[in-house]
């Protein structure tokens, strides 16, 4: 024989004007639905620099990524590195010293994975945005490195750069004094930064683009480019 027993032995934590809100709350509660992601142009960097700059109007911060390379031997590390640039055929640009982990790495084993996380609220809804490339890391001339130097990466990158010149420990109280010396100089005297020898740039060619796409509640949506052999793009569109 069963018996009735109340809600609130259940929950004791919880008053009846609680329980009442929640039945209430979960009562009218939507179905899920698929948040869809819309396309626009079959090129993938169409895509890329809209979610970026949806991003940035919000407030987001969208302008890096997780880069993973790994050794010959199959060792993995990631760190976050700043976007410089993304090119029309969807490569992604970056900026690096060359003795740095993440280029011996390269070096060894140009094959790289990159997430780029958008996370922003729009009117009252919680987005998450996912961009994950897959690709080889290619060295860029230094012609063009210098250019990225000169008119892309800011000041205080420039300032960075020019004062680790290797990879060693540094003073805290030496380093911020060089570089208040150095920024003094380039807004008073209009002093102008040479690039270093180590800086190298890189770009990555993606073999695969990944867009995962959820809106608060909803279910997510994904659309997955691949680099077909004649160098156009298919596109799978696919629920997570």
């Amino acid at each position: 024989m069963f018996t009735r027993v109340s809600l609130t032995v259940f929950l004791p934590h919880l008053t009846l004007v609680q329980l009442f809100k929640m039945f209430l709350r979960f009562g009218s509660r939507q179905p899920y639905r698929i948040s869809r992601i819309e396309l626009k142009s079959s090129n993938p960097a169409c895509l890329l620099l809209e979610w970026l700059e949806q991003a940035e109007k919000r407030g987001a911060k969208a302008r890096a990524m997780n880069l993973a390379t790994a050794t010959k031997n199959g060792e993995v590390s990631s760190r976050h590195v700043a976007i410089s640039e993304i090119t029309d055929d969807a490569s992604i640009v970056f900026t690096s010293q060359n003795y740095t982990s993440k280029i011996t790495n390269i070096e060894e084993n140009p094959q790289v994975a990159a997430t780029i996380l958008l996370q922003y609220e729009d009117s009252g809804v919680n987005i998450l945005k996912q961009i994950v490339l897959t690709g080889k890391a290619v060295k860029l001339p230094h012609e063009t490195c210098k250019e990225y130097f000169t008119k892309v990466i800011t000041v205080s990158q420039q300032i960075r750069y020019v004062l680790t010149k290797k990879s060693e420990w540094v003073d805290c109280d030496e380093f911020n004094e060089a570089h208040d010396t150095l920024l003094t100089d380039i807004s008073t005297k209009g002093t102008k930064l040479e690039m270093p020898d180590t800086l190298v740039a890189y770009k990555i060619v993606p073999h695969t683009l990944d867009f995962y796409y959820m809106s608060q509640h909803n279910i997510g949506d994904r659309l997955v480019f691949t680099r077909t052999n004649d160098n156009q793009w298919k596109c799978v569109r696919k629920l997570t």
